[in-house]
């Protein structure tokens, strides 16, 4: 292949990831549900915990891995209770990315288990967090539960530049590009 191919070729797809991480971003702005405080030091509750009647669920419960490597799928495992034994479902959000899940719902008290792949795309340095809350058929929501993750392979690099995460990201998706360019 001659260098012009192979340059038009990755200009070309780091141009289709930019406008990707920009249209995410951009809807990232536009949701107009609050994100949690995610730091050490803020609140992660929505109410005082005094205000919370006897209809409300309890704060859930996170478990899981703690000390992860990024790029692979760990299981996190949550519940929560019911006081009246209404089923839950429950609000999920990783704090390496924008995403939000939502569960179908769940008996009072039963534990639920979903997968979550750690990256750097969003978040480039810790801490990392697990959040979740219970919400009741009637709207009622619990305090928000933290579960805080470290990654010591970003510990490890103290100063890393958004150019070599932006390529180590293209290059995860796009590993025949690695071996062309010759990195």
């Amino acid at each position: 292949m001659n260098k012009k191919l192979i340059t038009t070729i990755v200009l070309g797809l780091l141009f289709s990831t930019v406008v990707s991480v920009c249209a995410i971003n951009q809807d990232r702005e536009m949701d107009p549900r609050p994100i949690p405080p995610i730091y050490p030091g803020m609140q992660t509750t929505d109410h005082d915990e005094n205000e919370l009647d006897q209809n409300t669920p309890s704060t859930p419960t996170i478990t899981g891995p703690s000390t992860v490597d990024l790029h692979v799928s760990y299981y996190y495992f949550i519940s929560s209770t019911d006081p009246q034994g209404d089923e839950v479902y429950y609000e999920i959000r990783c704090s390496d990315g924008p995403a939000v899940y939502q569960t179908d719902y769940y008996d009072s008290g039963e534990s639920i288990s979903f997968s979550h792949t750690w990256s750097t795309f969003y978040q480039t340095s810790g801490p990392y967090y697990v959040l979740a809350k219970a919400i009741d058929k009637d709207g009622h929501e619990s305090s928000w539960a933290r579960l805080e993750v470290n990654i010591p392979e970003i510990e490890s690099k103290s100063q890393t530049c958004h150019v070599c995460v932006f390529l180590e990201h293209l290059f995860d998706r796009f590993p025949l590009l690695e071996s062309i360019i010759g990195f």
